[in-house]
């Protein structure tokens, strides 16, 4: 019901602002990382879908995988993934976010399985068995997110995420002078 996401948002608002205050965020900074949550999730905890049945939303949102292609390859391919997209999502997630792809070893995906494991989550979308590490190591002192990465699913971890996250792209030290500039 309207009621019960609306209570469920408020509530995840309320975490997130709990969260990114006792990790030091200046009131600029908090502002500025709730404004993007709302932007990015609308407060709600996501998990990256790979179900793409429109082959045109594909080369949208991952025109890499098109480059250098013809128009006719370029069709033929975005069908395949489409297609592929439907049926079995772990392997297209692979296609994109796979160990043997670019983009798969920027995100420190290693073994076949991670793109899908460690796909987007949570209010800012982690993604990549690198960013779970990381994340990890600073939230909780060891791998617990790389062994169980649906915790990022969880709004409380999401909370800490989005402030590790924000902390690390130095978000949390914004101020009204850098806001006016």
């Amino acid at each position: 019901s309207k009621i019960s996401t609306s209570l469920e948002k408020r509530n995840n608002v309320e975490l997130i602002a709990d969260e990114l205050i006792a990790s030091g965020y200046t009131p600029e900074s908090i502002n500025a990382m709730v404004g993007n949550i709302g932007k990015e999730s609308n407060f709600s905890v996501q998990s990256e879908s790979f179900a793409y049945k429109n082959p045109e939303r594909i080369k949208q949102v991952f025109p890499s995988l098109f480059k250098g292609l013809t128009e006719e390859e370029s069709i033929k391919k975005s069908q395949e993934l489409s297609a592929l997209s439907t049926t079995n999502q772990s392997a297209f997630a692979e296609k994109i976010y796979g160990a043997n792809t670019e983009k798969g070893k920027k995100l420190g995906n290693v073994e076949e399985g991670d793109a899908f494991k460690f796909r987007g989550r949570g209010f800012i979308q982690l993604t990549g068995r690198a960013n779970y590490q990381e994340a990890s190591k600073e939230i909780f002192g060891d791998n617990t997110l790389v062994d169980n990465p649906d915790l990022a699913s969880e709004p409380q971890v999401a909370a800490k995420i989005a402030a590790w996250y924000g902390k690390k792209r130095g978000v949390s030290k914004i101020t009204d002078q850098e806001l006016d500039r």
